[in-house]
């Protein structure tokens, strides 16, 4: 299992932090041996020198004591807003929500709430949408399908196109219109003039038809 990364910046404020104590101790002794008489500072010195190893020790715990404060800290309150926008990209790239279980201070926690509330929201609104146009495309299809029955049924020819000249409709008088003006054997049956999607413009000229309306010929 990978190691969690180490926050340089925790390690930054141990070495000073360390670098301090050891220095404010330094300090302590030079200030008090130097306020002692000669003989009394050899004295000290002389009593200080066996024992700077436990001296040393007793900085060492010290210094892991802070480290381990340190380090809970700066789990609790330095690392949990950048925890908390991990988790939050994650959920919104999620395609459904899924608790958080952000473990941070307490407002980070209500934050990470609402954040999942929020996205559990934009997922209702997503299925809600997603429901309204599926029942635009069915209600859409039915009302094609209902137009192209009726355009099976007449009995003149009719041709439907869009604004850009596409044909989506057509009677099948029209159909058997175009299969007498196709050039094409007879299995094509006028399929490569008028069929779904193909152009209008292959059979009619451009400006006539754009003429047509004006003339009330559509």
């Amino acid at each position: 299992m990978a190691t969690k990364k180490i926050d340089r910046r925790l390690l930054t404020a141990i070495g000073v932090i360390g670098a301090a104590t050891l220095i404010w101790r330094l300090l302590t002794i030079l200030l008090i041996t130097s306020a002692l008489e000669p003989a009394q500072r050899a004295l000290v010195l002389d009593r200080l020198a066996p024992r700077l190893g436990l001296i040393g020790m007793t900085w060492v715990m010290g210094l892991v004591a802070i480290a381990a404060t340190l380090r809970w800290l700066f789990r609790r309150y330095a690392s949990a807003p950048a925890r908390l926008v991990a988790q939050t990209r994650v959920l919104l790239e999620a395609t459904h929500a899924a608790p958080m279980n952000h473990q941070g201070t307490k407002e980070t926690k209500e934050l990470a709430e609402v954040v999942y509330q929020l996205v559990c929201q934009r997922d209702q609104l997503r299925n809600v949408v997603s429901t309204q146009v599926a029942l635009a495309s069915q209600g859409v299809q039915q009302e094609k399908d209902r137009l192209a029955a009726l355009m099976a049924e007449l009995t003149q020819s009719v041709v439907a196109c869009n604004l850009n000249g596409r044909i989506p409709l057509y009677s099948n008088r029209a159909r058997l219109q175009f299969k007498a003006m196709s050039a094409s054997p007879p299995l094509a049956g006028g399929a490569e003039l008028v069929g779904m999607g193909r152009s209008i413009y292959a059979v009619f000229d451009r400006a006539l038809v754009a003429h047509a309306p004006e003339v009330g010929l559509v």
